[in-house]
């Protein structure tokens, strides 16, 4: 075990997760009581008259009381400030204080934290399912029942997996053969010599032994497929060769079994992952024998065979339907082994932007040229499903004044290789981030709302680890969930800090930035956020921001975000993206090369793991801390504008003009009610609050982003439920406003009528949340 760095606190039992620690200090036991003369006074009947007043006297104070409660909480701001109660019990308890910022920031010192917990991540591969996240699991353990937190608990789960089948005869290949059988070309992998258990594979991947020709695709988006098409190019019955990049590998496969495909051969092209060079031995870039693994489900709801439920022991079980994962087999590749398909391939010349950078033509095919043109090739996978248990591990600092709001801080401890840069430094900055904070509370301090820590397993296999916690807690959470902060590849890149949110978190995302000074030579002057200003595109609604990107659909945040509509936010360094734009993410990602030595390259000091714990303390601690959450809802009015532009042309295209008058109508209401909601807060005085004042204010700002909930799912995406912002249908790793309205092949128009007024309704909910509207007032106040 670790011994550098880590500061104890108080024991906490085992596996505690619900009990509250509770104090009854008993005074005065011991003591006669007096008996004085009031008890002869208030004797006979002469007592009985007294007593009687006393008690109408009480009454008429309790009305008067009442009266000005109500009138006060009823008056005509919808922020129902009441300083006339500001009495001393009743004032603010408890604010954002910058001293308590400063003493957190100024904690972040012990790198030997940050070098111990990657040696201890990067150590074995921790695929989910097979032991190698237990070890994690330990360690958390006996670290964090030292640590000063209200509970901690390990959340099991049983749900089904899948992995490469070790004892099949013939392990998951790609190969090229004669009509006789006779082998001529096999994909290597040398990731399987390194590391024998573990072979690269596309988790949910059917099996099957197909043969076929191969027809190259470019990234496998429909706009790709209509080219094929438009030049007489046949894909049905075909095995589809498919680059990584532009759209979710799980989207692709979709695609592909749209257009016919028998398979699917997914591989990284060093246009993407090596901005166009092939020499890369050695460097940041991808090398050319590495294969990146990655889940391609259809469907994100958890556990496959409990869909809508938690996967707890006894409970029951389905079939995962057909449409939840794909019905062909899909085999990864490295570029090495993917140029020699390629090299061979004929047919027709590609357009420009179809080239990649290998020592290739890139024809389309389908089928083999020169000496190879009467060989096939074979994609030969055999998967198997199994019930894993997997582990999730919770630890909770109780809020002292709102128990039941809820911050919560998450990262995956999973990964497809060793997984250094993911998850391996997201790991190590939240460990670092809950010790700085159980330091806190070792010295007094309780935050005001509740944070819950927390580390997820299964992710890799699509975030199956938070899926079920939030779908067993989902009452809870819907209820007070005030954020989820996500950690995932926190450590991508030195370039510049970098930032995924939803809109409601950006200010608070832009004051935590401030907090600190850049560590970067030439720059330790400025502030991260200054930095961060001057290498990014300007953001999307203002142009003195830096930008913030929206949240991609494939993360730990899904659940939380379109299942119950919490505001989530994921902070990270990262590389260049703007001289990199067709790179998905940092190279090494979900391959054997993404070890510590590469995590060192980027961050040999760990100055931005340090930078990253600093930030993030902010941002827990602005939103655990601040009297009135700092949510500002006029961002959403960027947000809903930037979708009316993008909806526009579907709905006129498919419906008629009054539709799109009635989504503007709308969105102008509610821009109305948040630019006046908004400017009463930002006018407030804290001290003239109390704390029923702000509770009232806080319980709107939860609930204004759960007013875009809607049981029912989503048009073309069921699993999803918020009909504001959610993962393109034909792109997880893209997400878009108003994505029921988005544009697809196939549009019903009816339906498409059917979530347009699921999305008016919706606005309106959320403008009169802020409002406490419930209709035109009729009443004649001068009666």
């Amino acid at each position: 075990m670790p011994s550098r760095g880590y500061i104890a606190g108080k024991p906490v039992s085992r596996w505690e997760a619900d009990s509250d620690n509770i104090d009854i200090e008993y005074k005065n036991l011991d003591k006669p009581v007096l008996q004085p003369k009031l008890s002869q006074c208030l004797a006979g009947r002469k007592g009985l008259v007294i007593k009687i007043l006393l008690l109408l006297f009480m009454l008429f104070l309790g009305l008067i009381f009442g009266y000005v409660i109500q009138r006060n909480i009823h008056g005509t701001s919808n922020l129902a400030v009441s300083p006339s109660l500001h009495i001393k019990y009743l004032a603010v308890q408890q604010d954002y204080n910058p001293i308590i910022r400063n003493e957190l920031q100024a904690r972040v010192t012990h790198i030997s934290n940050f070098e111990d917990s990657l040696q201890l991540l990067t150590k074995d591969v921790r695929l989910s399912g097979v032991g190698g996240t237990n070890r994690i699991l330990i360690y958390v353990r006996d670290w964090w029942k030292n640590f000063n937190f209200d509970s901690l608990s390990i959340k099991n789960y049983s749900v089904q997996l899948v992995y490469p089948d070790y004892v099949a005869q013939d392990e998951n290949h790609v190969a090229v053969k004669t009509s006789n059988n006779t082998l001529i070309f096999e994909t290597w992998t040398n990731e399987s010599n390194i590391h024998p258990d573990i072979t690269p594979f596309s988790a949910f991947s059917a099996s099957g032994d197909v043969q076929g020709d191969i027809v190259y695709c470019n990234y496998g988006r429909r706009s790709d497929y209509k080219w094929l098409s438009d030049q007489g190019i046949t894909t049905e019955g075909a095995i589809h060769l498919i680059r990584y990049g532009k759209v979710h590998p799980s989207n692709k496969i979709r695609l592909a079994e749209e257009y016919g495909a028998k398979g699917v051969i997914l591989y990284p092209d060093p246009k993407d992952y090596c901005n166009g060079q092939t020499n890369v031995s050695g460097s940041w870039w991808l090398q050319g024998d590495q294969v990146p693994s990655e889940h391609v489900r259809y469907w994100l709801t958890g556990d496959p065979s409990t869909p809508d439920y938690p996967a707890l022991n006894g409970v029951p079980r389905v079939v995962p339907s057909g449409a939840s994962k794909p019905n062909i087999p899909v085999y990864p590749i490295s570029y090495n082994d993917a140029e020699t398909l390629l090299h061979y391939l004929s047919g027709m010349d590609t357009l420009p932007d179809w080239q990649g950078s290998l020592n290739v033509s890139y024809k389309t095919g389908p089928g083999f040229t020169s000496f190879w043109k009467d060989y096939k090739v074979e994609l030969n996978i055999s998967n198997s499903f199994s019930f894993r248990d997997i582990h999730n591990v919770i630890a909770v600092l109780r809020g002292k004044y709102e128990k039941d709001h809820y911050v919560i801080v998450g990262a995956h401890i999973d990964a497809w290789g060793y997984g250094a840069v993911d998850a391996g430094t997201s790991f190590a900055v939240i460990m670092d981030l809950a010790r700085t904070f159980s330091t806190q509370v070792g010295k007094g301090w309780k935050p005001r709302r509740t944070i819950i820590f927390a580390l997820w397993d299964a992710s890799k296999y699509g975030h199956i680890g938070a899926y079920e916690w939030v779908q067993e807690y989902e009452k809870q959470l819907s209820a007070g969930g005030v954020a989820y902060i996500n950690i995932d590849s926190a450590i991508r890149g030195n370039y510049s800090f970098y930032a995924e949110s939803n809109p409601l978190l950006y200010d608070v995302i832009y004051k935590a930035a401030m907090s600190i000074n850049s560590t970067e030579p030439g720059h330790t002057n400025q502030s991260v956020y200054e930095v961060w200003k001057q290498r990014t595109a300007r953001s999307s609604f203002s142009t003195t921001e830096p930008w913030i990107n929206y949240l991609s659909g494939d993360q730990d945040h899904s659940p939380f975000m379109y299942r119950l509509g919490m505001s989530s936010v994921l902070a990270a360094f990262t590389y260049n993206m703007q001289a990199y734009p067709n790179l998905p993410t940092y190279p090494a990602h979900n391959t054997l090369q993404d070890t510590m030595n590469y995590v060192l390259d980027i961050d040999p000091n760990y100055s931005l793991h340090s930078s990253l714990v600093q930030i993030l303390s902010d941002i827990v601690l602005q939103l655990a801390d601040s009297a009135i959450i700092p949510i500002n809802v006029t961002h959403y009015c960027h947000m809903m504008k930037q979708g009316l532009d993008s909806a526009k042309p579907v709905l006129k295209k498919y419906l008629s003009g009054n539709e799109t008058d009635l989504l503007q109508s709308t969105i102008s209401e509610f821009t109305k009610a948040a630019l006046e909601f908004q400017s009463q807060i930002d006018s407030q005085n804290i001290s003239d609050l109390t704390e029923f004042d702000v509770l009232q204010i806080n319980n709107k700002l939860i609930r204004i982003s759960r007013a875009f909930i809607y049981e029912g799912g989503l048009l073309h995406q069921g699993q999803y439920r918020n009909v504001l912002i959610a993962p393109h249908p034909e792109n997880l790793n893209e997400e878009v406003i108003f994505p029921g309205l988005s544009e697809t092949e196939i549009v019903d128009r009816t339906l498409l009528q059917r979530e347009l007024v699921i999305v008016v309704i919706a606005i309106k909910r959320a403008r009169d949340i802020l409002m406490d509207d419930f209709g035109p007032d009729i009443l004649d106040r001068d009666l």
